[in-house]
């Protein structure tokens, strides 16, 4: 083939298998990505979302830790949306990959942020005992209020509560 061949080849191949993105992040912060809190809103209505965040740990004397954080997430309601999660890891040390336990979960905001008034949410979870060495459940629910000072800086309250 001519390089002239190849080089359409290539170009036709990359156009098939490129895929439609969509951005859905409308300026708000979830938990684990990078932060351990998370803001009062929530996805779209039938808006589904699949949300990635990823960690790497290097302690003394040990090998390399990698874990993820895999969330997908429906907005079943208005300002409410479903989520399954996973939380995927692999210690280099015993050379064992662990799927995680599955959480489920209920996101549900309030209200929206009017005036002077912050956004104020709730969500609950439920923790499944499904990875390596998990036993009872885990429930967890959390207050979340979120106000914004101004374009870009907000103040964000979560209160947590675990029940093991």
């Amino acid at each position: 083939m001519t390089k002239l061949r190849m080089y359409f080849l290539a170009l036709a191949l990359t156009h098939l298998s490129a895929g439609t993105a969509h951005g859905i992040d409308h300026n708000n912060i979830d938990e684990g990505r990078p932060l351990r809190f998370e803001d009062a809103s929530s996805v779209a209505w039938h808006e589904r979302a699949v949300e990635v965040g990823f960690g790497a740990g290097f302690p003394r004397r040990s090998s390399a830790q990698l874990n993820s954080k895999l969330e997908f997430l429906y907005g079943a309601f208005l300002n409410t949306h479903f989520g399954v999660a996973l939380e995927p890891s692999f210690d280099s040390d015993a050379d064992e990959f662990d799927a995680s336990n599955v959480e489920l979960s209920f996101f549900h905001a309030l209200r929206r942020e009017i005036g002077t008034g912050p956004a104020l949410a709730y969500r609950v979870g439920i923790g499944l005992p499904t990875g390596r060495d998990a036993n009872g459940v885990e429930g967890h629910f959390r207050a979340i209020l979120t106000k914004a000072l101004r374009q870009y800086n907000k103040v964000h309250l979560n209160l947590d509560t675990q029940v093991n």
